[in-house]
């Protein structure tokens, strides 16, 4: 083989090896962008649960709010309607004296 030859064929195998070099430099950084990306997902996803838990907490705190207000309220009505009772008996017991 010719001296012509062999570095043509050296040029080409450097060239060869300056290309798979530069693939592997931009597959490294398209890893390394890959694992970025995870971690924001990653971050995204813990946020959405914890929001998610939040919002099921505040909807069950609303309920058992809700669930005692009306509890409160209809003990009020009852109250109100006994106390009302209690004035008409008060008003017939007064009319008999009077």
């Amino acid at each position: 083989m010719s001296e012509q030859s062999l570095d043509q064929k050296l040029a080409v195998l450097e060239k060869l090896t300056a290309t798979y070099e530069k693939l592997a430099r931009l597959t490294e950084e398209e890893l390394s962008n890959a694992y970025e990306m995870i971690k924001m997902y990653e971050t995204i996803l813990d946020f959405t649960r914890k929001e998610l838990i939040a919002a099921r907490e505040t909807a069950a705190a609303r309920e058992s709010v809700s669930s005692l207000s009306d509890a409160e309220l209809k003990n009020s009505y009852d109250k109100i309607k006994d106390l009302e009772q209690a004035n008409v008996k008060l008003r017939e017991q007064r009319n008999k004296l009077g």
